[in-house]
């Protein structure tokens, strides 16, 4: 009787462990086409505001402690007629786990082609990756996070040849988010580190970024597909952007700050900062050799520096490690420094 008691036992925990298989299986199933079906009608979407997303083809597998989606040939491209820009990627993996399907991470290193039109300067850039994966979040209305990092990146015009380089960096990453208020708006953010150049994109700056960093809280729907037309009705419908973090080390300029942009009645940039600035002096002279800036205006703006300077405590002269706080403004296409324009 013993023997017959733990072999039914026995038959019962196995029957118990078949059944949660089964179960689980078909749990996993109802995920997969779920999954498929959620890429599927995020492509749908993307296609009724104008923007299309093509693969060849989608696999779902993974099982039993994964999903996978995997992507070949994805595309997306955004036309108004006049302006296109289109983006064609490697290989693309989609990878949720089963007990939390609303987060997943997107895989996508390898070489990217990027294909803007814009009047009669087409642009085509290929872009090499050693890493580039995109963290994702899902709410009730889609996605409510997204995070971008990327490591070793090449760019280069698709021409070959000599002056084909476009960029380097050794690590990037950018960030969105809905706001947690339920408000209209996106928070963004984005930071690279060691960004170089085959030449200085500020003629007497150097070839290198050491580091940049921004955060910036945009106010109002922004548009999915920029012009014109939906930039207006963005700045009309109250669109700013709150600038929480402004951070950038290339050559001898440090900067770090905040302020507020918005456009203009003719769709330009306007806006006010607060910056805090390293090594001013140095990159007014580097641009004055360089032809950027004009004696007579540097020598004024280095005047205003030397007042700021003085009121603010740093003493008469700047050493390399002073600094200066300064206001900056945007206005009618010019940058003004207080009140001198430069």
């Amino acid at each position: 009787m013993a023997m017959t008691s733990r072999k039914k036992h026995g038959l019962w925990t196995l029957a118990a462990i078949a059944a949660a298989a089964i179960l689980y299986g078909l749990y996993w199933n109802i995920l997969a086409g779920q999954f498929r079906a959620g890429i599927e009608h995020w492509a749908a979407e993307r296609k009724a505001e104008g923007v299309e997303v093509a693969f060849s083809t989608l696999r779902i597998g993974g099982f039993p402690f994964k999903l996978d989606a995997v992507l070949s040939n994805p595309v997306i491209s955004i036309s108004d007629g006049v302006r296109s820009w289109t983006w064609q990627g490697p290989l693309m993996l989609m990878r949720a786990r089963p007990w939390t399907p609303n987060r997943a991470r997107v895989s996508v290193p390898g070489r990217h082609r990027i294909a803007i039109k814009d009047g009669a300067r087409p642009l085509d850039l290929i872009a090499d990756a050693g890493t580039l994966e995109m963290s994702l979040r899902f709410g009730d209305g889609g996605i409510i996070q997204a995070v971008v990092s990327a490591r070793n990146v090449t760019l280069n015009k698709a021409a070959s040849g000599k002056g084909s380089r476009v960029l380097g960096l050794t690590r990037a990453e950018i960030s969105a988010a809905r706001p947690g208020d339920g408000n209209e708006g996106l928070d963004v953010g984005f930071k690279a580190n060691a960004i170089t150049y085959p030449v200085a994109p500020v003629a007497g700056l150097g070839l290198k970024t050491e580091r940049v960093g921004l955060e910036v809280e945009i106010k109002g729907e922004p548009p999915l597909n920029p012009n014109t037309e939906t930039m207006a009705v963005w700045r009309d419908n109250g669109g700013t952007l709150e600038f929480n973090t402004l951070d950038l080390n290339h050559g001898p300029l440090k900067l770090a700050g905040d302020g507020t942009g918005a456009l203009d009645k003719g769709l330009q940039p306007i806006g006010a900062f607060s910056l805090r600035v390293r090594g001013f002096r140095e990159t007014l002279d580097r641009l004055e050799t360089a032809g950027l800036i004009q004696p007579r205006p540097a020598a004024l703006v280095k005047a205003v520096l030397d007042v700021l300077s003085r009121s603010q405590g740093t003493g008469d002269a700047l050493g390399e490690d002073a600094e200066v706080k300064l206001p900056l403004s945007i206005q009618d296409g010019k940058f003004f420094i207080g009140p001198v324009p430069v």
